[in-house]
C-alpha cells in the first residue's frame, strides 16, 4: 500500500517507520527540511537499535529505510497515495487546515486518516469534499512498540473506508479496536481521563499526598505508574494542553507547575524530582487510600461507552489493557470489585451521577463475580474452563491443549492468580483423556513471561509473605514438571526469571529466533521456587558483577553450541555468560505406565557416551544436553523413544510456531503420541 504521512514529529516519523518495516511505500511530508532530516535521523537510529537487538537484519533495515521518501510538497507526498495519515500537533484548528489542504492535493481515491487521541473525526471530515473517506486512526506512542490502534468511525465514514483502515492497521501487526461512534475521547482517552483528573482534585482539595495516591494505584490497583508519576512522564505542558483542549477544569497543581516551568521528567522536575531516579514508593505508603475512589469514575466512563454502543465490554477492556496498561480492564475490574461497590462509591461524590447501565445491573442483581453475572459471564457451563489470566484451548483433532498466559499488556508477568489458575488448568487437562500433549506459551508476540509481577504483591514486604509466595510457586512449578503428559514451552519474546523457570519445568522448549532468555535470580537454598535440574549442582546463572542479575541469552545464540569438542565447550566460569541454557536436563518421574522410562533419581547406570556426543563433560558443570541447531529448524537429534534418550529441544523454530496449530505435529509423532 502507498501511504502519505503528514508530519515528521514524534508520532509521524514513528508511523512512517512502522509502515515501511511492514512493506508499505511511504512519503513523509513536513513544512521544513530540518524537521524531515530530524525525523529520518530518528528513524535510522530506531532501525539501528532493532538490528543491534537482532530483531531485524541489516538488509531489512536498509530496505525499510529505502521505502521512506521525504518531501516538502504536499501534492508530491499524496501522489498515488492509497491512504494519507495526518500526524500533526493535537490542535483542532490546525488539523482542519491540514485536512482542507489534503483534500485539495490528494487523488480522489485517497482515504484521509487522522492520528488523534481525542479530537472529533466528524468535524475534520466535514471540512473536506470527501467526508465518506475520512476516518480516525489513533496510534499510541511510540507507534513501533505500542500494540494497539483505535480505528474511529466518524458520522460520515463509509463501510469501505472503515474496512481499509482496519486492514491497514492489521497489516502493521497491531491489535485493532473499532470505535463505532465518534464520541469525545474515543475509548482510551475518555476512560483514562479521571485517572489523573480525580487524583489531582483529591490532592488539591483534600491535601492527600501524591505519594499516597501513587502508591495505592501502583501497589493496590496494579497500575505500572501512579497518576502523578504518569503526568510527569507525559509532560506537564502536554497534560495542560490536553485538559485545556477538552475544556475541563484545570487542576491548581498543574497550573502551579506550569508557572514554575516544572514540566516533568524531561526537565528532571515535576510533581516529583528525578535527579536521583524514579520516586521511591513502597506499598505501605498507599494503605490509607482506597483506589476505588478513582477506579469507580473510570468504570463509570467505560459503562457509558457500553450504553452508547461505542464498543463491547471486551473491546473496551482490551483497548485499555493494551493502550494504557489498565490491569484487566475497567469493566473486568468492576466485576471483581462488585458493581454495587462501584455504584456506592460514585454516589458518595455529589458531582457524579452513576451510569444508568450500572444502576440497572445493581437492580437486576448482576453484581459481577460474586453473583456469576456482570459485564461478563462468570458461571462455568458444560465443564468449560474459565480463567482471567489464562487462555486454555483444546484441539480435538490433534489432541493438543494450549495454555497461554493472557497478560500481554504486562508482558505476561506471573501473579499469584496466574499460579492458582495454572494449577487448576493442569489438574483439568490431566484428567482429560482426549489431551495427549500440552503447550505452554504467552499471549501476544512480545513475551512468553517476563517473570514475577511485583506490582501484584502489595504486602510482600513481610518475610512470611515472601516465603509463602515462594513455596506456592515451587508447588505449581513441580506440578508442571511432574505432569503426566508431554509438555512443551513455546517461547516467544521475553522469557526471564520465573518465566524461564516455567519453561524449564516443561519437557521441551522451542523458542522463536528473537526470543530472549535470562535468569535474574541466584539460588542459595532449596526454599526458592521452581524445579531444579538433577545432578547435584546449582545450575542457576552466575550474576553479573555488582548487578545481582544473570545475563540474558538469545535463542539464536544458545543454539550455536553444535558438535563442540570438550576442549572448546564453555567451562564453569563461562556459565554466567551463557545463561541458564547450559543446564542439564531435569530427570523426572515416569510420566505414564505406557511411556518410556525416566530415571526419577538420576542415579541409573550411565548411558554410553557415544549416544550423546553433545553431552556436557564433567568440567562443564552439568550433565545435560547442549542446545543445538539441526535440520528443519528443530533442535533435536536421534531422540529414540521419548525419555530413553532424554532429549532436550532448545533453540528456535520459525516464528510461525507462535500459533498453536504450528505444533500439532507434536501430538502425532511416535515418541509423543499416546500408545
Amino acid at each position: 500500500m502507498r501511504l502519505a504521512v503528514i508530519g515528521a514529529g514524534e508520532m509521524g516519523h514513528g508511523i512512517a517507520e512502522l509502515a515501511a518495516l511492514h512493506g508499505h511505500e511511504v512519503r513523509m511530508r513536513d513544512v521544513k527540511q530540518e524537521f524531515l532530516d530530524r525525523g529520518m535521523e530518528r528513524i535510522r537510529w530506531s532501525l539501528g537499535k532493532l538490528v543491534e537487538k537482532n530483531q531485524i537484519r541489516p538488509d531489512q533495515m536498509q530496505q525499510a529505510f529505502d521505502r521512506i521518501h521525504t518531501t516538502l510538497d504536499l501534492a508530491e507526498a499524496c501522489r498515488n497515495a492509497d491512504v494519507a495519515i495526518e500526524a500533526v500537533f493535537e490542535d483542532l484548528d490546525l488539523k482542519k487546515r491540514v485536512f482542507q489542504e489534503l483534500d485539495a492535493a490528494a487523488p480522489k481515491k485517497t482515504i484521509l486518516a487522522s492520528n488523534t487521541s481525542a479530537l472529533p473525526i466528524t468535524k475534520l471530515a466535514l471540512v473536506t469534499k470527501r467526508p465518506k473517506q475520512v476516518v480516525g486512526m489513533h496510534f499510541f506512542n511510540p507507534p513501533m512498540l505500542m500494540p494497539l490502534i483505535e480505528v474511529i468511525r466518524a458520522d460520515t465514514t463509509s463501510d469501505a473506508t472503515l474496512g481499509v483502515a482496519v486492514d491497514l492497521s492489521k497489516s502493521l501487526g497491531k491489535t485493532v479496536v473499532v470505535v463505532k461512534k465518534d464520541v469525545p475521547g474515543f475509548i482510551t482517552t475518555r476512560v483514562l481521563g479521571p485517572y489523573f483528573e480525580e487524583a489531582a482534585r483529591i490532592h488539591d482539595e483534600e491535601g492527600v499526598p501524591i505519594e499516597t495516591i501513587d502508591a495505592a494505584m501502583r501497589f493496590r490497583a496494579g497500575f505500572p505508574m501512579g497518576p502523578f508519576e504518569l503526568a510527569d512522564q507525559v509532560g506537564i505542558d502536554v497534560l495542560h494542553h490536553l485538559i485545556e483542549n477538552a475544556d475541563r477544569p484545570m487542576p491548581r497543581s498543574v497550573q502551579a507547575l506550569m508557572g514554575a516551568k516544572k514540566l516533568g521528567r524531561k526537565v528532571d522536575e515535576g510533581f516529583y524530582a528525578y535527579k536521583e531516579g524514579r520516586p521511591n514508593l513502597t506499598p505501605d505508603m498507599g494503605e490509607s487510600f482506597d483506589p476505588v475512589r478513582i477506579l469507580s469514575l473510570m468504570i463509570n466512563e467505560a459503562a457509558e461507552l457500553v450504553s452508547l454502543d461505542v464498543a463491547s465490554p471486551a473491546e473496551i477492556d482490551e483497548a485499555m489493557r493494551l493502550g494504557t496498561a489498565f490491569p484487566k480492564g475497567p469493566l473486568a475490574t468492576a466485576d471483581d470489585l462488585g458493581i454495587d461497590v462501584v455504584v456506592a462509591a460514585l454516589k458518595q461524590k455529589s458531582s457524579t451521577k452513576p451510569a444508568k447501565l450500572l444502576e440497572d445491573m445493581v437492580a437486576r442483581g448482576d453484581l459481577g463475580t460474586k453473583t456469576g453475572n456482570g459485564f461478563y459471564e462468570h458461571k462455568d457451563r458444560g465443564g468449560r474452563m474459565n480463567f482471567e489470566t489464562l487462555l486454555v484451548s483444546r484441539d480435538a483433532e490433534t489432541h493438543v491443549a494450549t495454555i497461554a498466559i493472557n497478560r500481554p499488556d504486562r508482558l505476561n508477568t506471573i501473579s499469584p492468580q496466574v499460579f492458582d489458575e495454572l494449577e487448576r488448568a493442569l489438574a483439568e487437562l490431566e484428567k482429560d483423556d482426549a489431551v495427549r500433549c500440552v503447550v505452554v506459551t504467552g499471549a501476544g508476540d512480545r513475551s512468553f513471561s517476563a517473570g514475577a509481577d511485583l506490582t501484584s504483591f502489595s504486602d510482600i514486604s513481610k518475610a512470611f509473605k515472601v516465603w509463602q509466595f515462594s513455596r506456592r510457586a515451587e508447588e505449581v512449578m513441580n506440578r508442571l514438571a511432574n505432569f503426566s503428559k508431554p509438555t512443551l514451552a513455546a517461547i516467544n519474546g521475553h522469557c526471564f526469571g520465573g518465566g524461564l523457570e516455567l519453561a524449564l519445568a516443561c519437557d521441551f522448549r522451542i523458542a522463536a529466533k528473537g526470543a530472549k532468555l535470562g535468569q535474574t535470580e541466584v539460588g542459595t537454598d532449596r526454599g526458592e521456587s521452581g524445579p531444579r535440574p538433577r545432578g547435584g549442582r546449582d545450575a542457576t546463572a552466575r550474576p553479573n558483577a555488582g548487578s545481582g542479575e544473570g545475563e540474558r541469552t538469545r535463542a539464536s545464540r544458545a543454539s550455536t553450541h553444535v558438535r563442540r569438542g570438550s576442549r572448546d565447550r564453555p567451562r564453569n566460569e563461562d556459565r554466567g555468560e551463557r545463561g541458564v541454557l547450559v543446564r542439564g536436563p531435569r530427570v523426572r518421574r515416569p510420566t505414564r505406565s505406557t511411556g518410556a522410562h525416566r530415571d526419577p533419581a538420576g542415579e541409573g547406570a550411565p548411558e554410553s557416551r557415544w549416544r550423546h556426543a553433545h553431552r556436557c563433560g564433567p568440567r562443564d558443570g552439568g550433565d545435560g544436553l547442549r542446545p543445538r541447531r539441526l535440520d528443519g529448524r528443530h533442535l533435536r537429534r536421534n531422540p529414540g523413544v521419548h525419555g530413553e534418550a532424554r532429549t532436550e529441544v532448545q533453540g528456535y523454530v520459525s516464528p510461525l510456531f507462535r500459533s498453536a496449530k504450528a505444533c500439532h505435529h507434536i501430538a502425532t509423532t511416535p515418541f509423543l503420541a499416546k500408545v
